[in-house]
């Protein structure tokens, strides 16, 4: 029963805060995340206080629970409407009420809540003690779902109320049809999340090297290094003389007989930093060089300089402009691809095919919750064909998607990059696969779980399809 579920729902509400805690702990910023996390488990816990440990007020969300259960009997477009407004809807009403002001939130926000407030005290009343509401608010009206009315409609045969009745969606008929939509929201999901996402591809340098990441698009690149102009630049060098001057405070730190005692971590600053205080004016060969050389205490010095030439290098071959050219100018740090790489025509056109598999994705949702809600009230097969090529056409674009964005990637392109110095840029060459970190990211992959998923609801369709083609509709025997 409903009763019984309710400590293991506030059981489980409790226990979802102890995933946040864990990433809190893993963060690179703890005190911020512990934070966040503890408020949520403490929020939680007041929650717990207030409606379970007071027995009487148990009541409360037990009630709400049912009312809710029997509005979505009555009217199969509630779940849907219902986590729409709460989770959708009124946040973003607030988000923009708060864009004009504390007190446009406050007044706005104060009547809404009155209202509300109004509402539930009116339907509390109509179901508990409607003798002491006016006439007019007794009323039960056509148009008023059957939970809701003080004298609810009974069934013919038996003569009991309906007031109470199943709001499964599929009860007693396409089980499967719950897995299709359920499967359908999270292909929007993740098609939603990846599609527009600047992250099908990255640029990525480790922070030894200090040089700011690019993200890739289907249609821009983004990076904070592109809110400042860049020229591109001649090769980097420097004489004997200037490598010295910049190395002179990092010999000073490391050559000290107390480095050799130093942490691996805080050691290994000094050798970051030393890097960056040479890197504008002195080759990465140079600087790795002098870097051997150096007298520097303690047995791992070799094993620092060899993980800076590790960390400093660039996994893709590259060439240099016309020195003095500008690379590109300043302004938004989201850029067409065209201005940064020369294959922006391919990763567009995989962006606009899997733009084609959303909208299809979007009208399959429509036409398969529109045979889930009025199967059964009016003849609805030709929603559930138009569903099931509404997915095919988002399997066929996506997977055409996959196809053009995978022969990007294999492809030769030229991209503008900052250089390892930090001063210009260069042009980094070879396969789009290889200039990019690991041949794509992870927006991309929302791409593949979303193609992945259309399987799983054309599969349910198309079952459902050939049962009800293949169905035999009952025969009344004759009686003479």
């Amino acid at each position: 029963k409903l009763e019984k579920m309710f400590p293991f729902t506030v059981g489980a509400n409790i226990g979802t805060t102890v995933t946040g805690i864990l990433s809190a702990l893993a963060g690179s910023n703890i005190a911020t995340g512990m934070t966040v996390a503890l408020s949520h488990l403490l929020f939680n816990l007041t929650g717990t206080l207030i409606w379970f440990v007071i027995p009487f007020m148990r009541r409360v969300p037990v009630s709400l629970a049912k009312l809710n259960g029997n509005l979505a009997a009555d009217l199969k477009w509630f779940p849907i409407a219902y986590l729409s407004t709460v989770f959708g809807l009124l946040p973003l009403v607030f988000f923009l009420l708060s864009l004009a002001g504390v007190a446009v939130v406050a007044s706005i926000g104060t009547l809404l809540i009155l209202a509300l407030s109004a509402a539930a005290v009116i339907l509390t009343l109509r179901m508990k003690k409607p003798d002491v509401l006016p006439e007019s608010l007794k009323a039960d009206p056509r148009w008023m779902p059957n939970s809701l009315k003080v004298v609810p409609d009974t069934d013919a045969e038996s003569g009991e109320s309906t007031r109470m009745s199943s709001a499964d969606l599929n009860a007693g008929a396409w089980w499967q049809g719950t897995w299709a939509w359920g499967s359908g929201w999270f292909v929007l999901l993740f098609l939603l999340m990846g599609v527009p996402n600047c992250q099908w591809g990255n640029i990525k340098y480790t922070p030894e090297d200090g040089r700011d990441h690019i993200g890739v698009g289907a249609w821009a690149s983004c990076s904070s290094s592109f809110k400042e102009e860049v020229l591109f630049i001649s090769p980097v060098s420097c004489n004997a003389t200037e490598l010295t001057a910049c190395s002179a405070d990092f010999l000073s730190t490391c050559s000290e007989a107390s480095f050799a005692e130093e942490d691996e971590d805080d050691a290994m600053e000094v050798y970051i930093e030393g890097w960056h205080t040479c890197k504008s004016s002195c080759s990465r060969d140079q600087w790795l060089t002098s870097c051997r050389a150096s007298p520097c205490a303690g047995s791992s010095h070799g094993d620092f300089c060899d993980s800076m030439e590790a960390s400093t290098a660039d996994r893709y071959p590259f060439k240099y402009g016309t020195a003095g050219d500008v690379a590109w100018t300043a302004g938004e740090a989201c850029r067409p691809n065209d201005a940064i790489c020369n294959n922006g025509a391919s990763l567009a056109n995989a962006g606009n095919l899997a733009v084609v598999g959303i909208v299809a994705a979007f009208a399959g949702e429509f036409l398969l919750l529109a045979y889930v809600f009025l199967d059964g009230t009016r003849d609805m097969k030709m929603c559930l064909f138009g569903a099931a090529g509404s997915f095919a056409a988002c399997w066929l674009f996506l997977l055409s998607s996959f196809g053009v964005f995978a022969s990007a990637l294999g492809a030769d392109a030229e991209c503008k990059v900052m250089d390892a110095s930090g001063t210009g840029a260069v042009i980094a060459t070879g396969k789009f696969g290889d200039i990019i970190e690991d041949g794509g990211s992870f927006s991309y992959n929302f791409l593949i779980y979303s193609w992945l998923l259309t399987m799983v609801i054309l599969a349910a369709i198309i079952h459902r399809i050939v049962t009800v083609r293949t169905k035999v509709e009952p025969v009344e025997e004759f009686v003479p």
